[in-house]
């Protein structure tokens, strides 16, 4: 539980409330001097608020106790309150009841008095003991959270919990257990339909299926395997019982092929914990893991997943025109070299041949080896030959697909300012008027 309360008071000091409610139970209950007793949703609700209304928010906690299923900590609050902007440090001694290893109450004990003095001047001294000041203030407070309307967004400070986007078949082993961690199976059926291999039939134990080309994909395009909107990839992650406080590794059959392009996926949806299972189900296989076989999935609980679209990690044409001469900036194209220099032809009907001015070629498959990512040090090489220094980086390739392995690649050797030409060449090599080299 010590951890549990580390975890809720290092997001509220990030202001990742997302991650701060992952610690409540659903029978929260929370109690303080300026809102009063609030539950479920409201109890959650309260934090949203707080951390909207207090961009300068800062917590630093200490002192924290467990004992059975009550615990408590002491933590400092600092911020600028009102138009005035009055300084505010607020010391706070906070107690907790727990359930089903989260938080079911949270009681705040502070100074109201102490509080209202700095936070409202002379006004705030003079009255903030009484209990027809902690009644109207109570009253006000409620009113203002009823109006509130959450509106999360990415929270670029935020770090994943698994410290990277890839994890190995031992560490999801060891965690098979863990009641906030999601399995997706990301593999296009297609592709594994060529192999005579029986893999297709097993799957890792209670992996969701994630349907990249029936479900995850824009349906009102004419592209292969367009980012849908946030509203409709939101409802669809709900629909398969995600919720945003899970943890999810992603899979697929055929080592690391479609998994990465789920893990960019949910990254460009504002969801950080999320990793994918370096050399997929065949690993798992060969290190003789649990495997079931395909049936028909189980029920789940709808899940309450929000998205938080972050648009710097996905790129369209018109971004592509903007940069693609742009020295500052890197387009790589993840495509056999024989598709990029046009001496293969496009496995899609109707599409040129070549490759989009400037760019480079980086084969997916130079990033890999028997369907497992590089080592980091190995593809740290691979990257400064390309002499990136501090450029922008855009990944292509021919569906969108394979372009997020290189991604994928790019982070692990420790690059940030990445995005995904989500178009691709099956966009570029059919649009008229657009350059093209061979």
């Amino acid at each position: 539980m010590k951890e549990l309360i580390k975890t809720f008071y290092t997001a509220l000091d990030d202001h990742d409330v997302d991650t701060m409610m992952t610690c409540y139970h659903d029978d929260i209950v929370f109690e303080d001097p300026i809102f009063g007793k609030l539950e479920a949703e409201k109890a959650k609700k309260v934090w949203y608020w707080l951390c909207e209304n207090g961009k300068d928010l800062t917590a630093k906690f200490s002192d924290i106790t467990v004992d059975g299923n009550k615990g408590s900590v002491y933590w400092e609050a600092r911020y600028t309150f009102g138009n005035r902007k009055r300084p505010v440090l607020n010391k706070v001694h906070t107690t907790f009841e727990f359930k089903d290893g989260k938080i079911v109450k949270h009681t705040d004990h502070f100074s109201l008095k102490r509080w209202a003095s700095q936070a409202m001047g002379w006004k705030g001294k003079a009255l903030g003991g009484t209990s027809y000041f902690k009644k109207k203030l109570q009253h006000r407070s409620g009113r203002l959270l009823d109006k509130f309307q959450v509106r999360s967004k990415p929270n670029a400070n935020r770090k994943s919990t698994f410290g990277s986007p890839l994890v190995d078949v031992q560490w999801l082993s060891d965690h098979l257990d863990d009641p906030d961690l999601v399995i997706l199976d990301a593999t296009i059926k297609k592709e594994t339909s060529r192999y005579k291999d029986d893999i297709s039939k097993f799957k890792i134990k209670d992996a969701l299926f994630f349907d990249i080309k029936n479900t995850f994909s824009e349906k009102n395009s004419d592209l292969p395997n367009m980012l849908p909107s946030p509203e409709y990839f939101e409802k669809a992650c709900r629909t398969l019982g995600i919720s945003s406080h899970h943890k999810i590794v992603v899979y697929d059959k055929l080592g690391v092929y479609s998994s990465p392009r789920v893990w960019w996926m949910f990254k460009a949806m504002g969801h950080r914990d999320i990793a994918v299972l370096d050399g997929g189900l065949p690993a798992w296989r060969r290190a003789n893991l649990p495997c079931i076989i395909e049936t028909k999935p189980a029920s789940r609980k709808l899940g309450n997943f929000r998205a938080m679209f972050n648009p710097k990690l996905v790129a369209n044409s018109k971004n592509i025109l903007d940069e693609m001469d742009n020295k500052n900036t890197l387009i790589l194209d993840a495509r056999s070299q024989g598709r990029f220099l046009a001496k293969e032809a496009e496995p899609r009907k109707n599409l040129k041949g070549g490759h989009i001015p400037n760019s480079l070629n980086l084969p997916y498959t130079r990033v890999q080896l028997d369907g497992k990512m590089l080592p980091v040090e190995e593809l740290k090489e691979i990257f400064n030959d390309f002499n990136l220094e501090n450029k922008k980086l855009i990944f292509t390739c021919g569906s969108g697909i394979t372009a997020c392995i290189i991604m994928l690649a790019a982070e692990l050797a420790g690059y940030q300012n990445v995005s995904v030409y989500d178009g691709s060449w099956s966009e570029w090599g059919q649009l008229n008027g657009v350059p093209i080299t061979c």
